[in-house]
C-alpha cells in the first residue's frame, strides 16, 4: 500500500470509527476521497498564493494527494493525472531549472513563454498525426540547446506548463497595470 492509499484508508477508518458518515448517509470511502481532494485543492491554493506573493515553493507542505480523482456531476476529473503532471512539470521548471517567476518576468516579458509552449504543442500535434517535423521550430524563442522534445504526451505536458507560466505572468502583471 503506497502513501496515498494508506492516507485514504486512515481517513476512511476515522470516518467509520466515529460514525461521521451517518449525518450525510454517504459511504466512508466517498467522504474520504472528497476530503483528500479538498486537501489537494488547498495545496494548490497555497502554491498559487506563494507564487502570487513571489515566494518560492519552499515551505509549502506537500499532501499525498496525487492521483486523487474528484469528479463533478459531469464526470470530469479536476485532479486528473494530466493536471498533476503539468503542475509537477511547472514546479520542476522552477526548482530544477531555476525558471522562477522573477526570472520569467525579467527575461521573458514579451510572450516567449507562450511561444515556447506553442512550439511543444505543435510538435505533439505533428507527432500524433504521424508527421515527422523538422528539428527546431522557427518560432522557438530560446537557445537551441533548450529545445528538448520527447513523446507527444510529454511535449503536451511541457507545453501546458509553459503556458501556465505565461498565464501566471499575466496575472502577476494585472495588479500593476490596474494600479493595485
Amino acid at each position: 500500500m503506497n502513501t496515498r492509499q494508506g492516507f485514504l484508508k486512515a481517513i476512511e477508518t476515522a470516518i467509520n470509527t466515529h460514525s461521521m458518515e451517518n449525518g450525510s448517509n454517504t459511504p466512508d470511502f466517498i467522504l474520504a476521497s472528497y476530503l483528500v481532494g479538498c486537501l489537494g485543492a488547498f495545496e494548490e491554493a497555497v502554491a498559487h498564493r506563494e507564487a502570487w506573493y513571489g515566494r518560492g515553493p519552499e515551505g509549502v507542505v506537500t499532501i499525498p494527494t496525487h492521483s486523487v480523482s474528484v469528479t463533478t456531476g459531469a464526470n470530469h476529473s479536476w485532479f486528473s493525472q494530466a493536471a498533476l503532471d503539468v503542475t509537477a512539470e511547472r514546479r520542476r521548471q522552477v526548482e530544477e531549472e531555476g525558471w522562477t517567476p522573477e526570472h520569467d518576468d525579467i527575461e521573458h516579458a514579451f510572450g516567449e513563454l507562450a511561444q515556447a509552449g506553442s512550439c511543444y504543442a505543435f510538435r505533439a500535434a505533428y507527432q500524433i498525426k504521424g508527421i515527422a517535423p523538422g528539428t527546431l521550430p522557427p518560432a522557438w524563442p530560446f537557445a537551441d540547446a533548450w529545445w528538448k522534445p520527447k513523446d507527444p504526451r510529454r511535449n503536451l505536458v511541457k507545453a501546458a506548463a509553459l503556458i501556465l507560466a505565461a498565464i501566471e505572468q499575466i496575472d502577476r502583471q494585472a495588479p500593476k497595470s490596474q494600479g493595485l
